[in-house]
């Protein structure tokens, strides 16, 4: 009975230090993400101190639709798919394209336009 008791115990305290562990491991992971991501915002942030950007794109019913950063206004819808960018720009399409100048709008558009 005692040995039955002890093992019991012995068990329970694994189970405890496993639970700390697991706790522990996925807290870390998290913490790791939150910092990437806060990184990624903060130079994001940085970068547009420096820069007034005009126009972005964005991916919307697949394709490329282009806003007014002053106001966030539909300034134009393109006819470019997001398939017909490569691969790299796709990626970055998550976040969206930047444009400081309606002349670099311009010639982003005519680069990829059929």
């Amino acid at each position: 009975m005692k040995k039955q008791i002890s093992v019991c115990i012995f068990l329970s305290i694994v189970l405890i230090a496993l639970i700390l562990a697991f706790i522990k491991f996925n807290n870390g992971k998290e913490q790791e993400h939150t910092q990437l991501t806060e990184d990624a915002t903060d130079s994001l942030q940085i970068s547009q101190e420096y820069k007034q950007y005009m126009f972005y794109i964005v991916e919307e019913d697949t394709h490329l639709v282009v806003y007014e950063t002053k106001n966030d206004s539909i300034y134009m819808e393109t006819g470019i798919s997001k398939k017909d960018l490569p691969l790299e720009l796709q990626k970055e399409l998550k976040t969206g394209f930047f444009f400081e100048t309606e002349q670099d709008l311009y010639d982003f558009l005519e680069s990829y336009s059929s």
